[in-house]
């Protein structure tokens, strides 16, 4: 969500986590040791991806606002409103 990741990136990000929540495989798990190996280098590998594509000053921020804690704006908090 933030501003600075431009929006193929976010994009990209949304797609490595579709595919790890996705039941559809390019492997089928039932095939021995293949099956779980594609998820594991896939996902290894999205999440590899990940790190290097999203900016180095959108990582620190991120990573201090986790550190000192953040308030979150109304609008992101869908479960508290009803």
């Amino acid at each position: 969500m933030h501003k600075d990741v431009k929006w193929y990136k976010k994009a990209f990000l949304l797609l490595i986590l579709a595919y790890a929540a996705s039941p559809i495989d390019l492997i089928p798990d039932f095939i021995p040791i293949l099956g779980t190996l594609d998820d594991i280098v896939l996902i290894s590998l999205g999440i590899i991806i990940a790190i290097k594509i999203i900016p180095a000053t959108v990582w620190e921020e991120c990573t201090t606002d986790a550190e000192n804690g953040v308030s979150i704006d109304n609008k992101y908090k869908k479960w508290e409103q009803y």
